[in-house]
């Protein structure tokens, strides 16, 4: 395949699960009575367990040799992913859907983007003013759902953002995407381990809420970060922080095709700014 088709592909794909990650944990967590911390150890133990299981697939002579199966990451990033799980999973239950998306992608932008500018590379010219089309669109996207957010929320959430940007950034020179999420997502589990001490942890347990849990943890959690990383390997940081403004975009369209979500004439003129304003930063890189 062509490297750029490739790397479209990739980026494409890792947004979609993504997105798909709001869908299931909105589906879940008010949809069926599954405790937002269980809902979290079920997805983050799956993902964990599916990678190793594809990692090793991966390596047969390695597994057949009796030789353990290598993996890649490290604990920095296993403690932004961590940190990413319980404050995100907490604060999904405190905050509305769109003032939760406006400060998780703030905090994720802004950790992006000021690393990106420390390491010389920023917007220039005509990119800035794509960028600036894709955040207000994102703005008006939100803007009807906006509420005045608890502190406690507020904080979670952007603890969330900023622990989501900082696992893109080491992600971005990793030469193994699989081995590296496998190492980061195994990384977590003693981490998240403390969630258990949680009281009333199994309360509200059910097979829809479970089943939810396991597609998020093994399709878009687990796969959708090996694509992510892979994406990383070919795109600037710059470019990373914009596409990922289309992720709230793209929950929305998942919303309206599977949750019986209206399409409004609002999500329509969002979604054209949005792709004018990512085509002209695109252009410009």
């Amino acid at each position: 395949m062509h490297a750029p088709l490739a790397t479209f592909l990739f980026t494409l794909l890792a947004l979609f699960s993504f997105a798909g990650n709001s869908l299931l944990c909105r589906f879940a967590l008010r949809e069926t009575t599954i405790s937002p911390m269980l809902f979290m150890q079920v997805r983050f133990l799956s993902g964990a367990i599916a990678l190793l299981i594809v990692l090793r697939i991966g390596n047969p002579t390695q597994s057949r040799a009796g030789q353990p199966t290598k993996i890649g990451g490290n604990w920095w990033a296993g403690l932004a992913l961590a940190a990413y799980a319980v404050s995100y999973t907490y604060s999904f239950t405190q905050l509305t859907a769109a003032t939760g998306a406006l400060l998780l992608f703030g905090a994720a932008q802004v950790t992006i983007l000021t690393t990106a500018a420390a390491r010389g590379e920023r917007f220039r010219g005509l990119a800035w003013l794509g960028y600036a089309l894709a955040m207000g669109a994102l703005l008006y996207l939100v803007l009807p759902g906006l509420a005045s957010p608890t502190w406690v929320g507020t904080v979670s959430m952007l603890i969330a953002g900023i622990s989501w940007g900082a696992y893109t950034l080491l992600g971005k020179r990793d030469p193994n995407p699989l081995a590296a999420n496998t190492g980061n997502f195994l990384r977590t589990l003693p981490l998240l381990a403390v969630t258990l001490l949680v009281p009333n942890l199994l309360q509200g347990w059910n097979w829809p809420g479970i089943t939810a849990a396991i597609v998020s943890g093994v399709v878009t959690t687990g796969i959708g970060y090996v694509l992510w990383y892979q994406a990383l390997r070919s795109i600037s940081t710059t470019m990373a922080a914009i596409v990922l403004l289309t992720v709230p975009l793209w929950s929305s369209l998942g919303g309206i095709l599977f949750l019986s979500e209206l399409l409004t004439l609002r999500f329509v003129l969002a979604a054209v700014v949005m792709t004018i304003g990512l085509l002209i930063t695109i252009y410009r890189k």
